[in-house]
């Protein structure tokens, strides 16, 4: 199965999109590849810390997000990270030239608030995993319908 490239579907921009493309995707999972390079963001070096797993996660529920809501000519997709939890780092850093795999899969939802257990490995090493709980959707449309009273009126 051939996936849009990423560019076209999320609202990040190289050097921060950080995903090299969508591998697969299921009704609840997605899979995505990164490599680490040279003179990206957050390399120094030759290393990036593996906290970037946090992005790595984000980035890839975003992609299937937008996967799944693409229809058409639909344009990039937009959510918010809300939180981490239970994040495991197998390694201090990743090493430019790693070969990665990001694998999200849906543990709950509710509304457009939901949570994906995340999983990032180089070959058959795990090298992080963690929860990540998003904001599916545009935050801003989320918070004038939670809150008319602070939306000013259109002139």
């Amino acid at each position: 199965m051939a996936f849009p490239p990423l560019a076209e579907i999320l609202p990040h921009r190289p050097p921060m999109l950080l995903l090299d493309a969508m591998t697969a995707i299921e009704v609840q999972s997605v899979t995505c590849s990164a490599t680490v390079r040279a003179g990206a963001p957050f390399v120094t070096g030759e290393r990036a810390s593996s906290l970037l797993a946090v992005e790595y996660f984000a980035q890839a529920v975003a992609a299937m997000f937008a996967y799944k809501a693409r229809g058409g000519d639909a344009g990039p997709f937009r959510g918010l990270l809300l939180g981490v939890r239970d994040l495991e780092l197998e390694v201090s850093h990743l090493r430019v030239g790693d070969e990665l795999r990001v694998h999200c899969r849906e543990q709950w939802a509710s509304g457009p608030v939901a949570q994906y257990h995340c999983q990032l490995s180089r070959g058959d090493e795990r090298l992080a995993s963690g929860a990540v709980t998003v904001l599916r959707g545009d935050p801003a449309e989320f918070a004038a319908a939670a809150r008319p009273d602070l939306v000013e009126p259109a002139s």
